[in-house]
């Protein structure tokens, strides 16, 4: 069974990671989000999926809501093939998440080594939100636990400038 929000809940608190849980409507898109007006939501991070030209590698991508993803340069930074949006399908397969629900927690349902967690290196030790396995409610965090959490469960997690 793949972890739920609960499990992920738990696993947070057994590693005694504080967050704060805040739950709203379902969204699909930061437009969504932001109209929700929730407090903090400066703070919600954007999540892309990616993947390489082969379908070989996967990235999990997080950076500031406000910002967008230079593809081009990503690919010279993290020394990939060309990269491009990862599918549905892949999103489904690999973690278990629909369109509007991605999440870097959601590398923690991925099979061992197929999704890196790539974080924007700006946003160290900054308190972020993403949504907890579902798009129905939105946690805050510090971004080094949500790291040291993925690592620690075998998650590859890459710092880099994104912003």
């Amino acid at each position: 069974m793949r972890m739920d929000r609960e499990a992920l809940y738990a696993l947070l608190r057994a590693r005694k990671i504080p967050f704060e849980e805040v739950t709203h409507p379902a969204v699909w898109n930061m437009e969504e989000l932001h109209a929700l007006r929730l407090p903090e939501e400066e703070r919600i991070l954007k999540n892309l999926f990616l993947r390489d030209d082969k379908k070989r590698r996967y990235y999990l991508v997080s950076l500031d809501g406000g910002q967008t993803a230079d593809l081009k340069a990503l690919r010279q930074i993290l020394d990939s093939r060309p990269l491009s949006f990862a599918g549905a399908a892949d999103l489904e397969r690999l973690l278990g998440l629909q369109p509007g629900q991605v999440t870097p927690l959601g590398a923690l349902r991925a099979p061992a080594g197929t999704v890196t967690v790539v974080l924007d290196a700006s946003l160290r030790g900054q308190t972020v939100g993403v949504h907890p396995l579902e798009n129905t409610a939105t946690i805050f965090l510090d971004l080094d636990d949500l790291a040291a959490l993925l690592e620690d469960q075998g998650v590859p997690v890459v710092w880099c400038p994104l912003s």
